[in-house]
C-alpha cells in the first residue's frame, strides 16, 4: 500500500509527544511493508514578527505549503493527515480525489488553543456561542491579534479538512465524545489509540520506595502547579519535564518532598517510570491519548489521574489506577493504589496489551485503510 503522511511538526523548542507519535507510526507502517512518504513542514524555533504575520495570513486564507506536487509524483493509494496547522495549505484538498484519513490529536478545529481549556478550567465557549470568544480571551498564545486568524478560519478549515476526509481517527473514548459533541463532524469517526514503540521485555516489580512520579511539558494545562499545591506533605514525588513554567514549579516545590528533574531520553525515562510506585497524571484538559500513560501501563505502573482527562476514564473502567478531583481525593487515590497496587499493576499491563501495542495499532489502521480503498474502488 502506498501511503502519504502529512504532518506539521512543532518547533523543537516545544517538546511534543505528537511529533514522536507520527514518526513512530510512519516507521511501523514501513516495517509492515507499506511504501510511506512522510511530507513534513517544521515550525521554526525562532519566530519573529515576519513569520507571525505570514503565518497568520496563510491560516486565514488557507494558504501555506502545498503538498500537491509531491503527492502527484508519489501517487499514494491514500493520504493520512495528522496536523496541517500552521504550515500547510488546506486549499489543495478540494482538488484531491483519493481517500483521506485525518487523525485528531487536539481540538484545534473548534478551539484556538486546541484544548478547550482556559484560565485553569475546561472552556467550550467557542463551539457553544461563537469563535469571537477565543479572540476576546486571546486564547492563542495569549494574544487577541494572534487568535483572529484562527477564529476566522475555523469554519472553512473544518469544511476543507474534516468534511473532505473519508475517515476521522480519534485516539480515546473521551476524544471521540468531545469531537462528536463540540466539532460535530459529518465524517465517520474511528477509534484507533496510538501505540508505544518498545522492545517489550517485562517483569512485574514492586518498588522498594514509595516514590510517586509525574512528568510532561511544564505548561498550564498539564496541571503541575495544581498538583504541587494539592500534594500531601508526607508523600514523595518526582517531577520530570521542561517548559515555560519550570521556574514557577521549582519555586512552588520548595519545602516539600518534591524533586524536580529535567527531561531525559526515552530509555532513561522508562527506567524512571519502572521504579516508581505510581504515575500521577494531573492534566487539566481533555487530553486524549497521552503517551506517558501508555508507557506506564506497559510497565505495570498504576496511574492516578485528574478526573477530566482520558486516563481518568480508562483507569476507572479498567481498575489500573485511581481518579482524583482535589487535595482530599488525591490522598484517597494514593491510598487506594497503595492498598491494591499488585492487582492494579496486572490490570495496567492488561490495558496496555489490549490497547497500546504496535500490532494492535497496525491491525486497526490497516483495516481502516483497506475499508476506505474498497469503498473508493
Amino acid at each position: 500500500m502506498r501511503i502519504a503522511v502529512l504532518h506539521s511538526f512543532y518547533t523543537s523548542a516545544k517538546p511534543s509527544g505528537e511529533n514522536r507519535v507520527v514518526e513512530d507510526q510512519v516507521d511501523a507502517l514501513r516495517d509492515a511493508g507499506h511504501d510511506v512518504l512522510l511530507i513534513r513542514q517544521v515550525t521554526p524555533d525562532h519566530q519573529g514578527p515576519v513569520f507571525a504575520i505570514r503565518s497568520g495570513a496563510n491560516v486565514t486564507l488557507g494558504h501555506g505549503f502545498d503538498p500537491s506536487p509531491a503527492l502527484e509524483s508519489f501517487s499514494p493509494d491514500l493520504i493520512h493527515i495528522h496536523n496541517l496547522f500552521p504550515n500547510f495549505s488546506v486549499n489543495w484538498l478540494r482538488n484531491w480525489s483519493g481517500p483521506i484519513v485525518v487523525s485528531l490529536h487536539n481540538y484545534r478545529f473548534g478551539c484556538a488553543n486546541g484544548m478547550f481549556y482556559r484560565s485553569g478550567n475546561i472552556c467550550t465557549e467557542c463551539p457553544d456561542s461563537g469563535n469571537y470568544n477565543g479572540v476576546k480571551y486571546g486564547c492563542y498564545r495569549g494574544s487577541r491579534l494572534a487568535t483572529i486568524p484562527l477564529a476566522l478560519s475555523q469554519p472553512r478549515r473544518r469544511h476543507e479538512v474534516l468534511d473532505r476526509a473519508s475517515a476521522i481517527v480519534t485516539t480515546s473514548e473521551l476524544s471521540t465524545e468531545v469531537v462528536q459533541r463540540y466539532l460535530r463532524p459529518k465524517t465517520p469517526l474511528h477509534l484507533v489509540p496510538n501505540f508505544v514503540d518498545a522492545d517489550d521485555s517485562f517483569q512485574f516489580t514492586r518498588p522498594l520506595a514509595r516514590n510517586w512520579l509525574s512528568l510532561g511539558r511544564f505548561s498550564a494545562e498539564k496541571g503541575f502547579l495544581e498538583l504541587i499545591k494539592d500534594w500531601p506533605a508526607e508523600e514523595r514525588l518526582t517531577l520530570v519535564g521542561e517548559g515555560e513554567l519550570r521556574s514557577e514549579i521549582l519555586q512552588s516545590a520548595e519545602g516539600k518532598l518534591i524533586n524536580v528533574l529535567s527531561s531525559v531520553p526515552r530509555d532513561e525515562l522508562r527506567q524512571i517510570i519502572s521504579q516508581s510506585y505510581g504515575l500521577i497524571f494531573p492534566s487539566r484538559w481533555f487530553e486524549s491519548d497521552p503517551q506517558v500513560v501508555a508507557e506506564s501501563m506497559r510497565l505495570g505502573v498504576p496511574v492516578v489521574a485528574f478526573h477530566v482527562n482520558s486516563a481518568a476514564e480508562l483507569v476507572a473502567l479498567g481498575g489500573s489506577g485511581a481518579v482524583y478531583r482535589d487535595s482530599a481525593s488525591l490522598q484517597s487515590a494514593l491510598d487506594k493504589v497503595v492498598g491494591e497496587r499488585d492487582l492494579m499493576s496486572i490490570k495496567a499491563r492488561e490495558d496496555y496489551l489490549r490497547r497500546w501495542t504496535k500490532q494492535s495499532w497496525l491491525t486497526r489502521i490497516e483495516a481502516l485503510y483497506r475499508e476506505l480503498l474498497v469503498r473508493d474502488a
